[in-house]
């Protein structure tokens, strides 16, 4: 299969032509000439369709060979969404040292957490915990909740991700007034 892939993703570009699967999910015509087609008639819709459709197609049926669940797919693919979702909560929150560590942590923490359903939970009392969330983001609770609003806001469906905002924004205040 994967010698398939690469000869397809190789092919020279050919006329573009209209779009077409073959029996295992694989377009007949180039990718490339998909693209050059859709730049051809002015038309992104097209263009991000192909995109879309096809660069993600080959990821996700690896993911899910694997049985991975619908939110673990979503994370692994769209990971520099989520990641930079993240990271900039931890930048407005919790300032910007070390915001990429904690992101890495919460991001990690998510993917053990799904494939083999060990509790979000973080050892403050351990030596170094620069890494780990301070005033957001500490329980798998709160994790949970923010990967659901990031994934939501990636379809349109932004509330979640603004109630989770103003919740980062109390909490922060809190921890820094009492700190």
């Amino acid at each position: 299969m994967l010698k398939k892939i690469v000869q397809w993703f190789a092919a020279p570009a050919k006329s573009a032509g209209t779009y077409h699967k073959d029996a295992q999910g694989f377009e007949e015509q180039s990718f490339v000439a998909s693209l050059h087609k859709a730049v051809e008639d002015s038309d992104p819709e097209v263009f991000a369709m192909h995109v879309d459709d096809t660069i993600t197609e080959i990821p996700e049926a690896v993911l899910r060979e694997y049985g991975f669940s619908p939110r673990l797919v979503f994370l692994f693919i769209n990971y520099n969404y989520v990641e930079s979702h993240i990271d900039r909560a931890f930048a407005t929150y919790e300032g910007i040292p070390c915001c990429s560590d904690k992101s890495s942590v919460i991001i990690k923490s998510l993917v053990r957490h799904w494939i083999n359903d060990e509790p979000i939970v973080f050892n403050y009392d351990q030596e170094y915990t620069f890494h780990l969330p301070k005033a957001i983001l500490r329980t798998q609770e709160d994790i949970l909740t923010y990967f659901k609003a990031i994934e939501d806001a990636f379809y349109g469906h932004v509330v979640g991700l603004i109630d989770a905002h103003r919740s980062f924004k109390d909490a922060s205040e809190a921890f820094y007034r009492n700190d």
